[in-house]
């Protein structure tokens, strides 16, 4: 079932300290297995920055959802 992005984001924002990482994990996976567009996609990351998550960590977990790698 495809979710949207809105919505990955709007969990994303509304995560606690302690499971944004677990939670933008999941949601980035959800969003690129889901096949969003890019720029819905993007969407979810900005969540993930806007949460006060690394840059670098939202880039290569998005990185490894894309190469189905675990992040």
């Amino acid at each position: 079932m495809a979710r949207s992005a809105d919505g990955l984001a709007a969990f994303v924002e509304g995560l606690p300290d302690g499971q944004r990482h677990n939670g933008f994990y999941w949601a980035i996976n959800t969003a690129v297995h889901d096949g969003l567009p890019e720029s819905e996609v993007a969407k979810v990351e900005q969540a993930g920055l806007k949460v006060g998550l690394d840059e670098a960590y939202v880039k290569r977990t998005t990185k490894d959802a894309r190469e189905g790698d675990p992040a």
